[in-house]
């Protein structure tokens, strides 16, 4: 009886398991300084390092996931921002980001979507340069 207890247990373990979805070769680069910051990509991939940007998202009332900013060369290559960049987050009224500075942040619903809402990153680099990009969330 023991067993068949074990056997179980481990079945339920292995079907918990969280879905690996790593691309072999695929790592997020540091930023090496003299590298020009041309743009950034909004992603909820924190592992995402090319490729087209994951910055749309549909969402219930109560979900929530990360968003990471990531920094682009003028030759397209993708990059952790900088440690001398800045981050300010705002977002629609039935959205929830927390906190309000970073390169991560926490985005959660918490009124109906309608249509789309969105949230807005504003990047300062450290020479002074202004970007900024939108993300998307949609009704689930």
């Amino acid at each position: 009886m023991k067993k068949f207890l074990v056997i179980g247990a481990i079945f339920i373990l292995l079907g918990c398991a969280p879905e690996q979805t790593v691309t072999p070769g695929e790592k997020v680069q540091t930023y090496t300084s003299g590298i020009e910051i041309a743009g950034i990509h909004l992603t909820t991939d924190s592992r995402q390092a090319s490729g087209s940007p994951k910055d749309t998202i549909s969402m219930a009332i109560g979900e929530s996931t990360f968003i990471y900013v990531r920094a682009i060369s003028k030759d397209g290559r993708w990059f952790e921002l900088p440690s001398d960049a800045t981050v300010e987050w705002n977002c629609d009224p039935e959205l929830e980001v927390r906190p309000k500075t970073g390169p991560i942040v926490v985005v959660k619903v918490i009124k109906p979507v309608c249509v789309v809402s969105f949230i807005n990153a504003f990047v300062t680099t450290g020479e002074g340069k202004k970007i900024d990009k939108l993300f998307r969330v949609y009704p689930k």
